[in-house]
């Protein structure tokens, strides 16, 4: 974040994150696709398989509440200062608001997936269509 400050986004380099923060750039992208990504927050692998395979082996009748949950633990912030870092850094660079949307559209992408699945596997719901399935429709 202080490169992306300094420097600004398009002039940070992930050679200059990778060794500020002493790691190899190959490390880097092993967490983040683009830089933009580290500078969100936000990355693919949101929710992680094991956060997913929970709200999918969810036997309670509160769906609704597994997603929340499920949604509070990928976007509740640990640091609160770092988000303020990355609101601030997004304020003064808004191209950056657009890299975050795509990611929270991934995001959105991954849970109703797995929210197909279980109410597909609960029976009541058979008629549900894949998610990744264009233009469906329940019937």
């Amino acid at each position: 974040m202080d490169l992306a400050f300094e420097l600004g986004p398009d002039a940070t380099t992930v050679a200059e994150i990778s060794a500020r923060v002493d790691i190899s750039p190959r490390t880097f992208f092993n967490y983040y696709p683009t830089k933009e990504d580290a500078f969100v927050g936000l990355h693919e692998g949101l929710p992680s398989d094991d956060e997913l395979d929970v709200l999918r082996s969810g036997t309670s009748d509160d769906l609704i509440g597994d997603i929340l949950t499920l949604m509070l633990g990928v976007f509740t912030p640990s640091d609160e200062t770092l988000l303020e870092q990355r609101k601030a850094l997004m304020a003064k660079h808004p191209q950056l608001v657009q890299r975050q949307w795509a990611r929270m559209i991934g995001v959105e992408q991954r849970i109703a997936e797995v929210v197909a699945e279980r109410m597909r596997a609960a029976g009541t719901f058979t008629n549900v269509p894949d998610a990744k399935t264009p233009h469906a429709h329940w019937s």
